[in-house]
């Protein structure tokens, strides 16, 4: 591709290449002008919707003019293939600069860089278009400090007909994405808001607020939709507290919590006595301690370290331990003194996460253990009421269609808050196999309530029963 001719391009060399193009350093041949110039991929040449995404870049771009954001020069088709002529940008992006250094960047010298970064949004925003993909990796830092806005390749004008990404899809880079995006709902400029709190957060701790060396997509995704963000201030001594409190509201749960505007946001990191208080978290996720080591981007030595994780997981079993026996106990007590068998209470079981409490229905007890398919079962259902997703999916395996792994796309687990289990019952067993019957509730508030009588295939695997697929599924109430 290297010394090809475009019109008045010529193509030097290879920059790099994303999900949609490969990106190329050229030249104009009259002007002697360096230019960065974008190829729609080959394999995307023919698909109607990824040329139109394509040169619907070039005509977001063509609108832009500011100092912060890439400059574009032209919008070529040749040959059956679409090349974007923009400025060439001397640099390297935020993502490779953390990278390099393995620290963070000094708190005046973060804050020096995203004020012009909201400046750049704040500017697209107004004139209606949203970008969708913030990263460190689309955001160059030029000599002087100086970042570019790059790649609004699957941004959106906010006023336009012209809807290339289709209701309940997601796009963008998920450790970024606002809540709002990760459930694939539609968006607006408080969800590039929200991940430009997350790439602040980033700058200044040199890590995210969840663990993405181990969490898995799914959990990712699930503490997006409910974990706030920690406060700064608590473990990094040098960063105000108004600094804190702004990245806390920019990354509200809700939109409507958040900064409406980018001005606003930035009129928070200005205002040294702005105050936000956010939502209690339940459970505030750090990932591994930043190291501070480099000079240019070090931070003080009287730096207070991230909490360990490992620890506080460790005490919290401890307790649950102590807490678990102390309930043996008295449950042994209990029993002895009536004379008792122990009975597995079938009663149904609503369980309201936005209360965190569970209202049990009298009804008749069992006299004998339930089986281990409908322990399952039962606790599958349980968990999505109580809003442990993540037991949820581990209940399962083949992910095959009609298995309860489909609902962790956008709109079917993170809408549930209750559950209510009506009736369960064995319908077959054996050493390798077997089919539970449940009637229960389900509780949406998000998508739609629904009762629903379903048969639960489950295979053993080893020691374990897991889930492997669900007849009769209401396919209706999960559109």
């Amino acid at each position: 591709m290297e010394n090809r001719k475009i019109q008045n391009y010529k193509i030097i060399s290879q920059i790099a290449e994303g999900g949609m193009g490969t990106v190329f350093y050229g030249e104009h041949i009259t002007l002697n002008r360096p230019v960065a110039i974008k190829q729609l991929h080959s394999n995307f040449t023919n698909n109607a919707d990824f040329r139109d995404r394509f040169v619907n870049e070039a005509m977001i771009l063509a609108q832009l003019n500011h100092s912060n954001i890439i400059t574009i020069y032209d919008l070529i088709e040749e040959n059956g293939s679409f090349y974007i002529v923009m400025e060439y940008v001397q640099g390297d992006t935020l993502d490779n600069i953390m990278q390099k250094f393995n620290s963070p960047f000094q708190t005046q010298r973060a804050v020096y860089v995203f004020k012009q970064i909201l400046e750049a949004f704040d500017y697209a925003h107004k004139k209606g278009i949203i970008h969708r993909d913030i990263k460190p990796s689309n955001i160059i830092l030029e000599e002087g400090d100086k970042p570019k806005i790059l790649d609004f390749g699957i941004a959106k004008l906010v006023n336009s007909n012209l809807h290339l990404t289709k209701a309940g899809t997601r796009m963008g880079s998920v450790y970024y994405m606002s809540p709002e995006q990760v459930m694939g709902y539609d968006v607006d400029s408080r969800s590039d808001i929200y991940s430009l709190g997350i790439v602040l957060y980033e700058m200044l701790t040199r890590s995210l607020p969840y663990n993405i060396q181990t969490d898995t997509e799914y959990a990712i995704m699930e503490n997006i939709m409910k974990v706030e963000i920690p406060n700064l201030s608590s473990f990094r001594s040098d960063v105000d507290s108004n600094l804190s409190f702004a990245i806390q509201k920019a990354c509200s749960k809700e939109a409507n919590m958040r900064f409406s505007t980018c001005s606003e946001f930035l009129n928070a990191l200005s205002n040294k006595s702005y105050i936000y208080s956010p939502p209690i978290s339940q459970n505030t996720v750090i990932s591994n301690t930043p190291n501070y080591n480099s000079t240019m981007y070090s931070v003080p030595s009287n730096q207070q370290q991230v909490v360990n994780r490992g620890s506080n997981k460790n005490t919290i079993i401890i307790l649950l331990a102590v807490l678990i026996i102390g309930i043996g106990v008295a449950l042994f007590i209990v029993l002895k003194g009536n004379d008792s068998k122990v009975v597995v209470d079938s009663a149904p079981v609503k369980v309201n996460t936005s209360t965190n409490t569970s209202q049990t229905q009298p009804t008749t007890q069992k006299t004998e253990t339930e089986s281990a398919p409908v322990q399952v079962v039962r606790g599958f259902i349980t968990d999505l009421g109580n809003g442990d997703f993540q037991s949820a999916y581990n209940r399962q395996r083949n992910k095959a269609w009609g298995a309860y792994s489909h609902f962790s796309s956008s709109k079917g687990f993170g809408g549930i808050t209750s559950t209510v289990i009506n009736n369960i019952r064995i319908n077959n067993e054996n050493s390798y196999d077997a089919s539970v019957y449940i009637d229960y509730t389900a509780y949406d508030p998000v998508n739609k309530n629904g009762t629903f009588k379903q048969n639960f295939l489950l295979n053993k695997f080893g020691s374990e029963w897991k889930i492997i697929k669900v007849t009769n599924i209401d396919v209706n109430l999960w559109k």
